[in-house]
């Protein structure tokens, strides 16, 4: 990548881009990990260090010199949520009715391809609270507002991440990542139950 497609041009106003190096997955064949990278050191580091997180422009540069590539590290101080829809791509080149159902959910929100090609991520304005889960394991979907990087790709990327989407947002986490609540009365008793 090059440069931000149009659909991620917003991202631009903040400097939370970082660098991560992708390398083989030991532990899962087939699979690889994202290693987050100091532009300056070029030594592994920690995504959520704002040390290491740097302008677009320098992302991009320091990416075409290294061959990193650029992710975006959330955080309170933006405005977005990111959705990450894992293995959404079937057989026949589709995608699923998961991915399908969320893009539709949040139409207007960017979209693109992830680096795996067979993912997608929703990235949009909007903010939740973070005491809630973050993973639908029963549709294969997480969903964070900070402490994730997201591995830019801009493959096939359309829509705006600066895209109001709030009440999408809202809905899909109090529908699907309700924090689950305490099935028994924890409360002092003098006698036994």
């Amino acid at each position: 990548m090059l440069e931000l497609p149009q659909a991620l041009q917003g991202m631009s106003a903040y400097r939370q881009f970082i660098l991560y190096e992708l390398l083989p997955d030991v532990n899962r064949p087939g699979k690889t990990h994202k290693y987050p990278m100091n532009p300056h050191t070029h030594m592994r580091a920690n995504a959520h260090d704002t040390n290491i997180w740097v302008d677009v422009k320098t992302a991009m540069l320091v990416s075409q010199v290294t061959g990193y590539g650029v992710g975006f590290a959330f955080a309170e101080s933006d405005p977005y949520f990111f959705v990450d829809v894992d293995d959404a791509l079937l057989p026949d080149g589709n995608w699923d009715s998961t991915a399908n159902w969320l893009c539709n959910v949040f139409s207007g929100c960017a979209v693109e391809v992830s680096q795996s090609g067979s993912g997608l991520h929703i990235i949009g304005s909007g903010q939740v609270s973070e005491q809630r889960r973050k993973k639908c394991k029963d549709y294969n979907f997480d969903i964070y507002t900070s402490m994730r990087f997201c591995a830019l790709t801009g493959n096939n990327a359309y829509g705006d991440v600066n895209y109001n989407a709030q009440g999408p947002l809202e809905f899909i986490c109090e529908t699907y990542l309700k924090q689950e609540e305490f099935l028994y009365d924890l409360s002092w008793q003098d006698k036994p139950s």
